[in-house]
């Protein structure tokens, strides 16, 4: 790297203040209509290594070309003397230049986000909306690459023990969507050297005041100490999860900054319509249940048209037929008790389960579909309502969660014998589809991922308001064009994507 012009190797333009983005995403990659433009497209490619520059690397890796190469080695702090004395560094950087984008191999070319806290917590979807706030930003801000051992994933209402992000999602699929999305990479040892064994590298330095006051501050640095900055930059950590949380629930209704003119940033709605996916293990459960489901009811509408007595008799099948998957509603009842309890949005809850199925019936004289799915934390009922709780709760004197008790045994008795007198049956899945597999010790957060999948594809959705499980339901139907949406309010069932709507309805409790 001796005598190469340092100037071919200074980062390219970063990202200007002002971004034009179009309100729908596109995958053909958009150009730059002047070199001297002041402003950049949402779509244009982050600078990567040309072809010639590919095969100039695999021939001399001793020589940077000036005229293919464009490496923002700046960026991350090295000057052309650390490259021409470390070989360590200098190799690193070009052998991850020939990863794949679909790989987590991080480039060298792109620099790389992280999230300073290092793992999402509280709820499934809470913690999603944490990790869009973190993409989005990642995008405004320029970055490349975003890494993956920051955002673990928390086993909420299960265990609580940490879950690898890489566990949970398809992170190959979302790396082909680059540059529309930053690439998800795993940490590397020279590139972001104030990262360790998913953790920040800190220094912790005690100084006295004149007025013999101690003080301690911490600095992030590299393995020996030789880099020291106020904040972490190999990779640049941000975002708190309350306040990235808050950030969210603004952008939800249109304000705030990440905002395109009040409506969803496109690399949210590609998120949403299919960047975002499960495991591929997660999948493959996903796939053999809605199989097993569908080759059931099959079963069950050729026993129907073989046994019915009359041509006016009601039909519950809607002519499924072998080439058709099952038909079903998605109900997500929010009647657990800790959302039983919660002060949020008392005007528009509805605590009793019985009267989410009455207004269903009511709604729909006719079923219009053979099943009814159910996302529901059962655990959480069981705890409060099960009968070897409550009974023992009332040979103790103790206060007694009649709702649940109630809630719990109208899911019970709509499982076991069914809605609509019977005629439609109601199935749930969740963590105990992750008993004895991989999962077994992560199996609420799988679960919830599970769910959350099946719980989109359904011909009718019904959700609540004061959940953000639903509103993130809801947003994702919307975006992929499911349309038949309902919110259960104290009065009954309501349209929740009425036709004319630009975006989805926020969510604003």
């Amino acid at each position: 790297a001796k005598g190469t012009d340092q100037s071919v190797l200074e980062k390219k333009d970063s990202p200007p203040d002002s971004i034009i983005v179009d309100k729908k995403p596109t995958n053909k990659l958009q150009e730059e209509t002047s070199a001297s433009s002041a402003t950049k497209s949402f779509w244009q490619p982050f600078a990567i290594f040309s072809d010639e520059a590919r095969r100039e690397n695999q021939h001399n890796k001793n020589r940077i070309s000036t005229t293919s190469y464009n490496i923002s080695f700046q960026t991350y702090g090295y000057s052309l003397a650390d490259l021409s004395t470390n070989m360590t560094l200098f190799d690193s950087i070009f052998n991850n230049s020939d990863a794949p984008k679909t790989s987590t191999i991080a480039w060298p070319n792109l620099t790389t986000a992280a999230f300073y806290e290092g793992r999402l917590h509280s709820g499934f979807r809470n913690q999603m909306m944490v990790f869009t706030i973190l993409i989005l930003d990642t995008v405004q801000k320029g970055f490349g690459q975003f890494l993956l051992q920051s955002v673990l994933m928390k086993d909420t209402y299960g265990t609580n023990m940490n879950v690898r992000f890489a566990g949970i999602w398809d992170i190959e699929h979302w790396n082909s969507f680059y540059p529309q999305l930053p690439r998800l990479v795993d940490a590397d040892k020279i590139l972001h050297d104030q990262w360790e064994n998913n953790n920040w590298r800190r220094l912790k330095n005690t100084t006295t005041t004149a007025a013999g006051e101690e003080v301690t501050s911490v600095r992030f640095t590299n393995a020996d100490n030789s880099y020291l900055t106020e904040k972490p930059h190999h990779p640049k950590g941000f975002g708190k999860q309350s306040y990235l949380f808050l950030q969210y629930l603004r952008y939800a209704k249109g304000t705030g900054p990440y905002t395109i003119s009040g409506g969803r940033h496109p690399a949210e709605i590609l998120m949403l319509t299919s960047a975002l996916r499960p495991s591929p293990f997660i999948q493959s459960i996903i796939d053999e249940k809605l199989q097993s489901l569908t080759t059931e009811v099959q079963e069950e509408a050729i026993n129907y048209n073989t046994t019915r007595t009359s041509s006016t008799d009601t039909m519950v099948y809607n002519n499924n037929n072998a080439s058709n998957a099952i038909e079903y509603i998605t109900l997500h009842a929010r009647v657990e008790p800790d959302m039983q309890k919660h002060p949020l949005c008392p005007l528009v809850k509805v605590r009793n389960l019985t009267e989410v199925f009455r207004f269903m019936e009511t709604k729909w004289p006719d079923p219009p579909a053979p099943r009814i799915f159910m996302p529901v934390n059962r655990d959480l009922l069981e705890r409060e309502g099960a009968p070897g709780v409550w009974k023992k709760q009332l040979h103790e004197k103790k206060e007694v969660n009649w709702i649940a008790v109630e809630n719990l045994k109208a899911l019970n008795d709509a499982r076991d014998y069914g809605l609509w007198g019977g005629r439609v049956k109601v199935f749930e899945l969740g963590s105990n589809m992750f008993k004895e597999t991989k999962f077994d010790r992560r199996r609420q957060i799988a679960g919830a991922v599970l769910n959350f999948f099946v719980s989109v594809n359904a011909k009718i959705f019904i959700g609540t308001e004061v959940s953000t499980y639903s509103h993130d339901l809801l947003a994702t139907r919307f975006y992929r064009g499911l349309m038949e949406n309902y919110k259960y309010l104290p009065d009954g069932l309501h349209d929740w994507t009425p036709p004319g709507l630009d975006d989805p309805p926020g969510f604003r409790c």
